[in-house]
């Protein structure tokens, strides 16, 4: 069976979340060996790309977030902006490598929503709408956009038609309000009223945790692609298992993350350890790991810390 987002045709329905510190891009190359259908980049600030576009090197952190490779396609990159200049400036830069141009309307970290961007702009429908046209109006490449159902309180539904109309090919909706955060229960049938509002391929997002819950949530019409954040944070063999492909050791798993971040070299070192100790969940020995994983003062050490706690685990 074949699916289809912003007019790409894709494999699997199962759609790697983007994730600020996670989604990096060895991460994702990861995710997409193992199976995902899309990859997201972490988002990344318009404002940063747009005014250091002649001294990167200021700013190489933002640049790092908006790098693929050929191996990646398809691929998503996400963008936040309060502006419409910075965000068609930082367009025009970032979406000849990419194959869609996604907008970040949900992100509910006080650190984003206090600069007016991410789910703030829930609550000011409009200037999301005016940011959307902007965007389509000098974007090549198809735009789409990631929501959540409002802001307090469930109120997409009220305005997503206009979301459509403003030229988006797609949408994501993850099932809480930005002040619930990660808490509570996402609210599925929430998606599915939205889905049955608009006419575009919509993504659901929040609290699936296996294949079987991907393919509950398509068959039973709640979206088109299902994205998958905090669980492929932990283990992200659960796109393996969606695709019907092996399922590697985590071990394996591991080896290959590490050969990949040592092969393109623009991982953090922090992004790295956070990386490992979301996947390392589950071991018996892992406080003891984590522990000599935060004090690695350089990738080998992190690199042995892992694998050997994995190796005494078995």
């Amino acid at each position: 069976m074949s699916y289809s987002y912003a007019g790409l045709r894709l494999e699997s329905p199962a759609v790697l979340a983007p994730m600020s510190g996670v989604s990096t891009l060895p991460f994702r190359l990861l995710c997409k060996e193992l199976g995902a259908a899309l990859t997201y980049t972490e988002f990344a600030s318009a404002i940063a790309i747009a005014r250091n576009l002649e001294n990167k090197a200021s700013n190489n952190k933002v640049f790092k977030r908006v790098l693929t490779v050929k191996e990646e396609h398809p691929c998503v990159v996400q963008l936040f902006a309060p502006q419409e200049k910075d965000l068609c400036t930082a367009i025009e830069y970032v979406e000849r490598q990419f194959d869609i141009v996604d907008i970040n309307f949900g992100c509910p970290s006080p650190k984003i929503t206090g600069g007016g961007c991410g789910a703030f702009l829930l609550r000011e429908p409009q200037k999301m709408i005016a940011l959307i046209q902007s965007a389509v109006s000098v974007s090549s490449k198809p735009v789409t956009c990631k929501l959540r159902m409002g802001w307090d309180k469930p109120v997409l539904h009220e305005f997503v038609e206009k979301i459509q109309d403003a030229g988006v090919k797609g949408i994501a909706v993850h099932a809480r309000t930005a002040q619930q955060g990660y808490s509570g229960k996402a609210d599925w049938d929430y998606i599915k009223k939205i889905k049955s509002l608009v006419s575009i391929p919509v993504i659901g997002n929040g609290d699936i945790h296996s294949a079987h819950e991907v393919r509950e949530k398509i068959e039973g019409g709640y979206c088109d692609l299902v994205m998958i954040g905090r669980q492929a944070w932990n283990s992200p063999e659960i796109f393996s298992e969606v695709a019907g492909k092996e399922i590697p050791s985590k071990e394996k798993l591991l080896q290959r993350y590490f050969e990949l971040v040592e092969q393109y070299r623009v991982t953090d070192l922090v992004d790295v350890k956070a990386q490992v100790s979301g996947m390392i969940s589950g071991i018996p020995n892992i406080k003891k790991v984590r522990v000599q994983l935060m004090q690695a003062s350089e990738l080998d050490a992190v690199i042995e810390a892992t694998l050997m706690g994995l190796k005494k685990d078995q």
